[in-house]
């Protein structure tokens, strides 16, 4: 079909009197490479007759296929929205229907129509996200990659590299918004970080960690159904850019997050994501070496939505031509600085329970490094993965033994070192009462030729008490008389920074932040 004859399928689908509708408008939603029309209680999507190099849909026959493929790859994930792909067919007295007798003109996939304010982009520009969609948004991530088939070869395991190769093509029709030198620079750092880590990521396919992934999952394709995050628009026209690692899919999101004023919903993304992982993987850590990956990763996600809004920039005119180019840029300047040396270090929070270890290192984690913060490792949840239960699931004294402990704390050394020898900070939080559970994680830092910090919080009785026992939904397990037990220790001479954790979290977090240097 010719362009003209793209643009007659479009006005035509512009019109109400296509939809069967009277006097209900048809909202357009159009991007670089597609259009969506809203009528009704449906969405018709198309496919533009374009070509940009890294996507071809310059043809019906191509056109076709993508939204065929489309359909076939987020049925599962979002099955009460995918309905099916239709063709749009001229009959012989000219007029254009969904469907029919006719010679075939254009395709498209069909839709239910969900409200624009239930896609997260959308919920994110009203505030934080609350932590019970930011845990359901991770674990909806999870599953979606527990299910993806497998792509375990050097081709998925080469993905990142491809991208940047692409890049500086991609960048060089636009050079009016982007300088060379900068393209040229960016190019060159990620090819040493992804040389650097070539071994790592061929050894995460062969072991089943990439798979044919969303490829597209930023806050913008995912909406909320019944109250739980839907994952949808999965990448559909070049299936090398979508058998990737699962952690390059999940930097999409994360970098997103951040963009978006979301960093402390991606840290808890983050780190939600790796314990469901772990959990369904009999407990066993999976992506604690490759973590330093993100960074790369997440410049590449921030690379690709400059090029695409540059793209989607030249085909406009004026004002919203202009916003489009602002957004290059913007994307750009963060792909830049995700590529910046990270700060990596091992910080412990030890302290009787209730003492606020857990609150204060959930909000030291998103600000350890960008796009998401560090691991957050808390041995209350490394203790029910190990036993195999979901985080606020009440366990036994079996899982309170000395013998059990000591599995515990040989874990969160172990992931934490794991972590910053692959060059991601790291925060763990757990009692650390006695001096050999302290000095291991010191001494466990030390190996990685990371930087430790440690901080003790400290509280009256009182203080621990109450707080101990107004949790509700919590991973902890302690109570009123594990805090009696607890203030029995000898905890010994502690030698890390000691906090008074008695007042409002708020002094704690910047008494903290001061002591770490970050505020």
């Amino acid at each position: 079909m010719s362009e003209d004859g793209q643009r007659q399928v479009m006005k035509a689908l512009s019109s109400p009197a296509f939809h069967g509708l009277k006097d209900d408008a048809v909202k357009v939603i159009e991007t670089h490479a597609g259009m969506v029309f809203l009528a009704g209680h449906r969405a018709l999507k198309i496919k533009k007759a374009v070509d940009l190099g890294y996507l071809d849909f310059s043809t019906l026959e191509k056109r076709e296929a993508a939204c065929r493929r489309e359909w076939e790859l987020n049925r599962e994930n979002a099955p009460d929205i995918y309905r099916g792909v239709r063709p749009v067919v001229r009959d012989t007295s000219g007029r254009l229907h969904l469907g029919g007798e006719g010679e075939v003109v254009e395709w498209c996939v069909l839709m239910r129509r969900f409200a624009a304010g239930d896609v997260l982009d959308k919920v994110a520009e009203k505030g934080p996200f609350t932590r019970e969609l930011t845990l359901a948004l991770a674990d909806a991530v999870a599953a979606a990659h527990a299910l993806a088939p497998l792509a375990s070869d050097e081709h998925a395991a080469l993905a990142p590299d491809r991208v940047v190769e692409q890049f500086a093509q991609g960048f060089a029709r636009h050079a009016g918004l982007i300088v060379p030198e900068r393209t040229a620079a960016l190019d060159a750092s990620l090819k040493a970080v992804l040389a650097d880590t070539l071994g790592l990521r061929l050894e995460r396919a062969m072991g089943g960690e990439t798979r044919r992934c969303h490829g597209d999952l930023h806050l913008a394709n995912i909406v909320l159904s019944g109250r739980r995050p839907r994952l949808f628009d999965a990448l559909e026209f070049d299936e090398s850019l979508a058998r990737i690692d699962v952690l390059y899919d999940l930097a999409f999101l994360l970098m997103d997050l951040e963009a978006r004023n979301q960093r402390a919903a991606g840290n808890l993304v983050l780190n939600r994501y790796l314990t469901t992982s772990a959990l369904k993987a009999e407990g066993e850590p999976r992506h604690d070496a490759a973590l330093g990956c993100l960074f790369p990763f997440a410049a590449l996600r921030a690379g690709i939505r400059a090029l695409v809004a540059a793209d989607r920039s030249a085909q406009l005119e004026g004002e919203r031509a202009m916003a489009k180019a602002r957004q290059t840029c913007a994307f750009f300047d963060r792909a830049e600085a995700l590529m910046a040396p990270v700060r990596v270090r091992l910080i412990a929070i030890g302290g009787l329970s209730g003492s606020g270890k857990s609150t204060i290192a959930a909000r030291l984690a998103p600000g350890l490094a960008r796009p998401a913060g560090g691991l957050h490792l808390r041995s209350d949840i490394e203790r029910k993965t190990l036993a195999g239960v979901e985080e606020t699931e009440k366990l036994d004294q079996r899982h309170y033994t000395a013998q059990a402990g000591a599995a515990v704390y040989q874990r969160l050394c172990r992931r934490a070192g794991t972590a910053v020898a692959g060059g991601f900070p790291v925060i763990v939080d757990a009692v650390f009462a006695r001096p050999e559970e302290r000095h291991a994680i010191e001494q466990g830092a030390r190996q990685a030729g990371a930087a430790f910090q440690g901080l003790w919080l400290d509280a009256p009785a009182g203080v621990l008490e109450q707080r101990v026992s107004e949790r509700l939904s919590d991973a902890s397990d302690a109570d009123r008389r594990v805090v009696e037990m607890q203030l029995g220790y000898d905890t010994g001479d502690i030698t890390w920074k000691r906090l008074d954790a008695s007042g409002p979290v708020e002094h704690l977090s910047e008494a903290a932040r001061a002591v770490l240097g970050e505020g």
